[in-house]
């Protein structure tokens, strides 16, 4: 089954969220005009980038007969909020499940948030869940071992913790500083590495953890680098801000390598690990932990895993 999919921008994930769909998926990139007025299934990557749009599409192509779909990576904020934002938004969600062409997706699971239930129509795992396999085989190979054996090195021996991507506040990645330059027990057996640009970061916060011995790679990093660290890591830093609490791209492919993920407690990602019986390490007792390596004791398996056939069962409600 041909669909259509629109992105209005490829800012964070949305660029690896594009190629996938469009490669993978096999989805069409359309601009939002034409996806609109085609025939063909049309999907939303994501509908937090402009909701309205999103909630008008639905609603025209759902009178017409034609389905649309969006990914959404926030509903669970309009669950119990008293915002004005969050309770129009909850709202226009539980009105667009009166069309029967129209279906917004939560990447959070509804066994990890059943109160999804009713305001989303359905529910998957995040893209970076299950597109290891399609990622690996489009990266150059080499370039992957290259920087595996640079980033061994750079660790000198001891247990790579790395905070991967873009790195904020919202990321925690002010905690993860912070946890390295307070911490001389945990300097002692780890490395903490940041691989992505940084910001909202004090200059001299971030001078003092390269000087306790932390790598910081703080501009853009290739596929092949992110590939590398995650290979070489033990840890994957994954305690992300409560204002940031939402399914992760980077818990995905941390579980996907087999690492264990650093997690706040209560989080939407701490409840991934314990729904599926995989181990994480809540980052508040991280400086207590001692271990020998940071291999996850079971990776995901078939329930977090997805195929273009699966999907578009999922999507668009096709058998």
């Amino acid at each position: 089954m041909k669909f259509n999919f629109y992105s209005n921008n490829d800012d964070g994930h949305r660029r690896e969220y594009a190629d996938f769909t469009q490669k993978y998926l096999h989805g069409t990139r359309v601009s939002l005009r034409d996806g609109t007025l085609r025939r063909d299934p049309l999907l939303f990557l994501m509908v937090e980038d402009d909701f309205f749009k999103f909630f008008i599409v639905s609603v025209v192509r759902s009178l017409f007969g034609l389905k649309t779909s969006g990914l959404t990576f926030r509903a669970h904020y309009c669950i119990g909020s008293h915002s004005p934002k969050h309770i129009v938004k909850f709202a226009m969600m539980k009105f667009l499940n009166f069309f029967r062409y129209t279906n917004t997706i939560s990447i959070i699971p509804f066994e990890i948030e059943p109160r999804l239930k009713g305001l989303c129509r359905s529910s998957l795992y995040d893209f970076q869940f299950w597109d290891l396999s399609y990622c690996i085989s489009n990266a150059n190979a080499e370039e992957i071992e290259h920087f595996y054996s640079k980033f061994l090195s750079v660790s000198a021996g001891k247990i790579l913790v790395s905070a991967i991507g873009k790195q904020n506040k919202d990321k925690g990645v002010d905690s993860f500083i912070k946890l390295y330059n307070e911490n001389e027990n945990i300097r002692s057996k780890f490395c903490f590495l940041i691989a992505g640009k940084i910001t909202d970061v004090e200059e001299a916060e971030l001078d003092e953890f390269v000087r306790n011995g932390g790598v910081a790679i703080n501009r853009y990093v290739s596929d092949e680098e992110i590939f590398a660290v995650y290979k070489a890591s033990g840890f994957i830093w994954c305690a992300y801000s409560p204002s940031y609490d939402q399914s992760s791209g980077v818990l995905g492919r941390a579980l996907q390598f087999g690492k264990t993920p650093i997690v706040r407690s209560n989080s939407v990602a701490e409840r991934i690990c314990n729904y599926n019986n995989i181990i994480s390490i809540q980052s508040d007792h991280f400086s207590k932990i001692d271990l020998v390596g940071g291999e996850a004791t079971a990776k995901p398996d078939g329930v977090l895993l997805c195929s273009p056939e699966s999907f578009k069962k999922i999507a668009f409600h096709v058998e």
